[in-house]
């Protein structure tokens, strides 16, 4: 027998370890060997070779190819294929494959065919994959300017982008080569990185005449740059500062100023959007003085610096020291304004605003400035308002667009935008399209409120607060008024400035006011939001306003909320709970007094008016009392009464409790020490007080009405073993009702009142064999016996409405009967 014939019937000859020529002796090999080592060779290669699927579209055509290059050599059957894909497909994919092995177990042959379709659609589809890899690219986070490692991951990943674009399978790729595929993935770039990107693409466009750069040009900028930026020999080592606090925000508030010189300056530098604010914030305080640390600290807003001062050389020194701090962090300051010449004369014309580096300052009239989005009158020193003569369409889009370009952050103009406000609520309240037209029958209301808006333009208010310094006040005082209507809630606040001459000064400070909660509070929960509203003021202005402040005080014209806040003895709901203890926890209640709502100037923010009428009325001056040296306060021995707390619904009830305190005495055996003989103590005491134990047991409560039941309690003493004192007999309950037309029927003694309900009457019921409890309100439609009601408005004609008795209780459904 030959070695091939060997090898067929598994056979192999043995090996010879002597050259001395010997009879070949064939090695017997089981038949279960060879499929044991073909066994372990496919497990070998499987476990080795395969991957498994992450159920991510942009990786299947390479799991797909691995895959059956690993089980082509194996000769797997259908059965075997399909119990591998489930084994190594994700976790979503498996799901399918185990759906579709349980649906062809008797065909697999037709399960593999069909699971390898359904992975192609789910998977493997140009569009799923081209949607895959476009939304992983967008998803990728923004890049700062010292991650070089996020930059590689990008380069990386656009590689993978053109590898996939250039292999002609995906033609959706193609938008890579527009600048609409391209622009939003500059824009996770760094500022200086972008630059740097817009100069390459136009010179390569200038070069080779083409409309945009290809794609692949792209591609070998990013990882050119993400080399650069990742090589070690440039990388620099970043000296660790001390984490500071950010930037405080202004919030939209101007500055105290006493004096007219007001200063704005703009920083800018090559990274604007990520300020190195370490540095910026931990300045050399020896080096540069407290003030130039402070009013970085104080006076940013993002970018832009505003600062009042007294005088144009602390301006100059202020400024003069920011200056020559700022560039150790690489940024500049420049675009200076301000209200004094003497300021802007001593720096270069290149630091001024761009508006003012051509003017002479001594002839020109200086334009306005923008401050915090603010225009700001350089000549007169004073807030004024630009109203936008264009016109747009009467839609949802066009009024909300015409209420937000008044922009007003300090409530200067409040009672006018809250007019817009609350027009575009009730325009908006059919919920249209955007851009569909509204009703024409409201468009005259709109039209005259628009029109209205260029009166504005004569509106100014003074930048500084009061015209005197505050080192001469002997009190410094911010005043807040609250008031609220069906319409608004409002709260507005002055600076009350009493020199050492007695002289006062107010100023306004600002204001705030919200359109009133729909559906509708009631008014005095109304008043109390605006008086939570006034303690947010306070919070704020105190917190922002550099002074030391003598007082804060609040005024309403809500003695029902005065009450509210003084209270001491009674629980509130809720609603009114919450909102008093959060006035209470930052108020005190002597801080709060009462003013006529006449001379309450925040009821202007809740009553719209014109802008024509806003300069003659109080709402920036204040109200005439401020001007007095002394104001009629609040003491601590004075409290604001609750307003009629029994009819109060935002008040709990009262609830009283009655306490019963039991003496310790007990009942012994030498009570029966004097009775000589057991028969003598049955017959006195003992025997008739069982019994009449006895008797009560079963009478221990009775029924007054479904929802009422009274205990009948058995009540005695034993005093010397005396007999004992039962209560008397209680009344028969009450019959039961009977049914007319299968409701039940209630016997009715009298009608007590009436009043209206809906289209007709209800009247207070007093029932027969019942209590006064039990009374309640019966529709008048629900009473059989209409003679009842004849009498009772015949006998009551004069006095048809009150309602005595308690609160009434309905029955549900109860037909009345005499």
């Amino acid at each position: 027998m030959d070695s091939r014939q060997d090898e067929v019937h598994g056979y192999r000859p043995a090996l010879q370890t002597s050259p001395t020529p010997s009879v070949r002796t064939p090695m017997v090999s089981l038949p279960y060997t060879y499929d044991l080592a073909n066994y372990m060779v496919r497990k070998e290669m499987v476990s080795s070779g395969l991957i498994k699927f992450d159920d991510c579209p942009e990786n299947y055509w390479a799991w797909k190819s691995s895959f059956q290059d690993v089980t082509k050599e194996l000769g797997l059957t259908a059965r075997e294929e399909l119990d591998l894909l489930t084994k190594w497909l994700g976790p979503e994919s498996s799901i399918q494959a185990k759906r579709i092995r349980s649906v062809h177990a008797h065909y697999p042959i037709a399960g593999v065919h069909m699971l390898w379709q359904r992975l192609e659609e789910c998977y493997g589809s140009p569009e799923v994959i081209e949607n895959a890899l476009l939304r992983k690219l967008e998803e990728f986070p923004r890049i700062s300017n010292r991650d070089g490692q996020k930059l590689r991951e990008l380069g990386d990943m656009l590689l993978e982008l053109e590898s996939a674009k250039s292999g002609g399978h995906l033609p959706g790729l193609a938008i890579l080569d527009t600048a609409r595929g391209v622009n939003p993935i500059i824009e996770k770039f760094p500022f200086n990185l972008q630059e740097r990107w817009i100069t390459y693409g136009a010179k390569y466009k200038e070069d080779h005449h083409v409309t945009f750069p290809p794609f692949g040009f792209f591609v070998q900028f990013v990882c050119d740059q993400a080399r650069i930026r990742n090589d070690p020999s440039f990388s620099l080592s970043m000296q660790s500062h001390p984490k500071q606090e950010k930037f405080s925000r202004l919030k939209s508030k101007i500055p105290v100023s006493v004096r007219k010189t007001e200063v704005l300056a703009t920083v800018s530098s090559s990274n604007t959007k990520q300020l190195p604010e370490q540095k910026m914030m931990d300045p050399r305080e020896e080096e540069y003085g407290r003030e130039a640390k402070q009013f970085v600290h104080r006076n940013f807003y993002v970018d832009d610096g505003l600062i009042s001062v007294s005088s144009a050389a602390e301006a100059i020194g202020l400024l003069q020291k920011t200056k020559n701090m700022l560039p150790e962090s690489n940024i500049k300051l420049h675009k200076i304004s301000s209200n004094n010449h003497q300021v802007m004369e001593a720096f270069p014309t290149s630091d001024r605003a761009n508006d003012l580096k051509d003017l002479d300052l001594s002839v020109d009239p200086l334009p306005l400035q923008r401050s915090l989005g603010v225009s700001w009158s350089l000549e007169t020193d004073c807030f004024v308002f630009q109203v936008s003569p264009d016109v747009r369409p009467f839609t949802r889009r066009g009024i909300l667009s015409t209420v937000n370009s008044l922009y007003d952050p300090l409530g200067f103009v409040a009672p006018v935008t809250m007019q817009g406000k609350a027009l575009v609520r009730e325009l908006s309240s059919d919920q249209l399209d955007w851009d569909t037209l509204l009703p024409m029958e409201k468009e005259a209301q709109w039209k005259s409120w628009t029109n209205s808006l260029s009166d504005l333009r004569e509106v100014q208010i003074h930048r500084p607060y009061v015209p005197v310094s505050m080192s001469s006040a002997s009190k410094r005082e911010v005043i807040i008024f609250s008031d609220a209507s069906t319409l608004a809630i409002a709260a507005v606040a002055y600076l009350r400035v009493v020199t050492v001459d007695g002289q006062c000064h107010v100023g306004f400070i600002m204001a705030k006011s919200k359109l009133a909660p729909y559906p509708a509070h009631t008014v005095p929960r109304l008043e109390l939001c605006a008086a939570v509203l006034a303690v947010e003021l306070a919070e704020l202005i105190t917190e922002e306003l550099d002074l030391n402040l003598t007082a804060v005080k609040f005024y309403t014209d809500s003695k029902i909320v005065l009450g509210y806040i003084h209270n001491t003895s009674r629980r509130f709901y809720v609603y009114v709970a919450n909102r008093v203890a959060q006035i209470r926890s930052s108020t005190k209640p002597e801080q709060w007094n009462h003013v006529g709502s006449d001379l309450n100037p925040a009821d202007i923010g809740t009553r719209f008016i014109p802008a024509s009428i806003l300069p003659h009325t109080n709402w920036v001056s204040g109200p005439e009392f401020l001007q007095q040296p002394f104001l009629g306060e609040t003491t601590k021995g004075e409290l604001f009464e609750l307003v009629e707390p029994e009819n109060d619904q935002e008040i709990c009830p009262q609830v009283t409790t009655l306490v019963t305190d039991v003496t310790e005495q007990t009942l012994g055996s030498h009570r029966f020490e004097r009775f000589s003989e057991w028969r003598s103590l049955e017959s006195e005491a003992f025997v008739p007080s069982i019994q009449a134990l006895k008797d009560c047991r079963h009478a221990w409560k009775k029924v007054l009405s479904p929802v009422a039941v009274q205990l009948r309690l058995l009540v005695f003493y034993v005093s010397c073993i005396k007999p004992v004192i039962c209560l008397s007999s209680y009344p028969s309950p009450p019959h039961p009702p009977v049914l007319v037309e299968g409701s039940p029927a209630y016997k009715v003694k009298k009608l007590l009142a009436v009043c209206p309900q809906g289209g007709g009457f209800q009247h207070l019921v007093d029932w027969e064999e019942y209590g006064l409890e039990e009374r309640s309100w019966i529709p008048d439609r629900d009473i059989l016996v209409r003679s009842l009601i004849e009498d009772f408005f015949c006998s009551c004609q004069s006095s048809a409405s009150g309602a005595p008795g308690g609160t009434p209780r309905g029955r549900g459904t109860v037909t009345s009967q005499v």
